[in-house]
């Protein structure tokens, strides 16, 4: 017996899809709990970080609600099966225009970082929140921010001393300068120490992790040096937030996300590219020995990925890394983006998620969209899943209604798979986005969710031998020649 894949025509192709069989759906449940979830509302929103708690995800963002002037946190909870478990906006007597933007699970306890600024006095502070598990508000703590400045981006860590260490930019009010700062709290929202060096001005700080023999902060971002020549930076500074040094990242790397480290004297960052290598507007990672003694660091590994060199990518902004158990790295972005307006843009872009070793050799590269849509989407953040999967999020936009974007959630295995955890309906024609072209590709697993087939089509007929396959329920899927998905199905045999 087999299972026979055809097209009726090269031109019918390029609009629809066809299966040459009759299919039984049902709804299927696989051990790893893998599904695309679309969350709709009548307001914009965007999430800006991640948890995975016991046996849920949290997400925590914020929305831009029309009628309240104002954006206001949002906190969206998934069961880990990507069903919606609870969502919420948080609202102010005193507050306005404020948004979370980094979580920490520590001692039973969730810690958001966030902007905020108050109503009467139209002053801005850094905004700490402490919730239990429940997401119940137990604390919260109001950092000001420097005089004419307002609302910064940011990035957190909680150290080995149970601090909460923050690094960002502020944006100085009526001009085009930023300043790079560091604030440090403990947990009971009481200030220890501050930095905001003047010497730091039109430097942006991205990212901050502590060094392994808990000794010192590295802060990554931009800025350039006149000491390294460089775009990318690595600055060291003390527990006191003292300055201590600084670093070129190597190859010119710009736009540096999300350090990782890979053993006791390499780490690797994600970027947006590098002007060495001719590849700004890629999603790129690159590999160094942190504690070198060189002004600039020398790479040990680089690698680049794009869909097609025509195309712009934009990484990740919030988390574009993320390493699982295994020795493997997640590295997230999104395809084909219009610079001029990423979340709200009216050309279709995609998803774009890579699997690579600690070599960062890839594993796998692959795209994601809601059912193949023409949407634009962005992609904000990646999660390495205790199950060894990833957890990708972001927004999506299709112009109905006008700005206003859905959340958009996938988990994938650790194979880049999106199973099917719900009923879907017999598909006996299938639109697709983009049109296909040869060749294509189907993978064929069973009820365990294992792959056991795989076969690449250059016509318009594909047979699957299964005449050593035991009876039974069967699931394929099928690409087209870039690898993104164009069709799932089941098929039984008897």
């Amino acid at each position: 017996m087999k299972l026979n894949i055809f097209f009726n025509s090269y031109q019918d192709m390029k609009k629809l899809f066809f299966i040459g069989l009759f299919f039984v759906i049902s709804a299927f449940v696989f051990a790893q709990n893998n599904f695309e979830t679309v969350v709709r509302s009548d307001y914009r929103k965007g999430v800006y970080a991640v948890q995975e708690l016991g046996n849920k995800y949290v997400m925590v963002g914020y929305t831009d609600i029309i009628s309240a002037d104002s954006l206001l946190p949002y906190i969206l909870e998934l069961k880990k099966d990507g069903s919606l478990l609870n969502q919420r906006i948080l609202s102010s007597d005193t507050l306005c225009n404020y948004a979370f933007q980094n979580m920490h699970y520590a001692s039973n306890r969730l810690y958001l970082v966030g902007h905020a600024e108050h109503k009467s006095t139209n002053k801005y502070y850094t905004w700490v929140m402490e919730m239990d598990t429940a997401l119940h508000m137990l604390k919260q703590t109001l950092l000001p921010i420097p005089d004419n400045y307002q609302r910064f981006r940011k990035h957190s860590i909680i150290d080995t001393d149970g601090n909460i260490v923050i690094a960002g930019d502020l944006l100085q009010l009526d001009t085009p300068y930023i300043q790079g700062v560091l604030y440090k709290i403990n947990r009971q929202g009481e200030l220890l120490v501050s930095m905001t060096d003047t010497v730091f001005k039109n430097k942006s700080f991205r990212n901050i992790i502590e060094s392994p023999d808990h000794s010192q902060y590295y802060v990554f971002g931009e800025g350039g040096s006149q000491i390294t020549g460089t775009v990318g930076q690595m600055w060291i500074f003390d527990k006191q937030l003292g300055s201590v040094a600084v670093k070129g990242l190597p190859k010119d790397i710009n736009s540096v996300y999300s350090p990782t480290y890979l053993s006791d004297t390499s780490m690797a960052v994600g970027s947006m590219g590098s002007y060495y290598y001719n590849s700004n507007y890629q999603l790129a990672i690159v590999s160094f020995p942190f504690n070198s003694s060189a002004s600039v660091l020398p790479a040990i590994h680089y690698s680049h990925f794009t869909l097609d060199a025509t195309r712009q990518e934009y990484a990740a902004y919030n988390n574009m890394t993320s390493a699982d158990k295994t020795g493997h790295l997640y590295l997230g972005g999104t395809s084909k983006v219009y610079y001029g307006n990423l979340t709200f843009g009216h050309y279709p872009s995609w998803f774009h998620l890579v699997k690579l070793d600690y070599n960062l050799t890839p594993v796998w590269e692959k795209w994601y969209t809601h059912q193949q849509d023409s949407a634009c989407y962005l992609a904000s953040c990646v999660l390495a899943t205790s199950d060894d999967g990833c957890l990708m999020v972001g927004s999506r936009y299709d112009g109905n209604p006008e700005y206003i974007n859905d959340v958009y959630i996938i988990k994938v295995d650790a194979n880049g798979e999106v199973l099917w955890t719900k009923e879907i309906g017999i598909q006996h024609k299938i639109n697709v986005y983009p049109n296909p072209e040869w060749p294509y590709y189907v993978e064929l697993f069973n009820t365990n969710g294992a792959l056991i087939k795989q076969a690449t089509g250059y016509s318009q007929t594909l047979s699957i031998p299964m005449h050593t396959q035991g009876a039974g329920l069967y699931l394929y899927k099928v690409y087209n020649h870039k690898h993104q998905l164009l069709s799932t199905g089941k098929w039984i045999k008897r």
